[in-house]
């Protein structure tokens, strides 16, 4: 096959895949719980209590029923 004929079938299926992305955004449907599986964009703007004072730059903090640590750091 030519350059120009492989240019045209890439340039088609790309217009294709383009398309129909386009046509499954509009088509998506609004749920009542759109922050449902993203994770951390559901803690913007959220206020948190620390339950453990902050020690060398740890602490421990309550989400909801949960109680969450501060990652710990590796020294290098």
């Amino acid at each position: 096959m030519s350059l120009n004929v492989q240019v045209l079938i890439f340039g088609f299926f790309r217009a294709c895949h383009h398309g129909v992305a386009v046509l499954r955004q509009k088509l998506s449907l609004e749920t009542d719980q759109p922050l449902l599986n993203k994770r951390g964009a559901q803690y913007i703007g959220r206020v948190f209590t620390l339950y453990a004072p902050i020690e060398n730059g740890q602490t421990k903090i309550k989400m909801g029923e949960h109680h969450l640590e501060s990652p710990r750091r590796r020294l290098q």
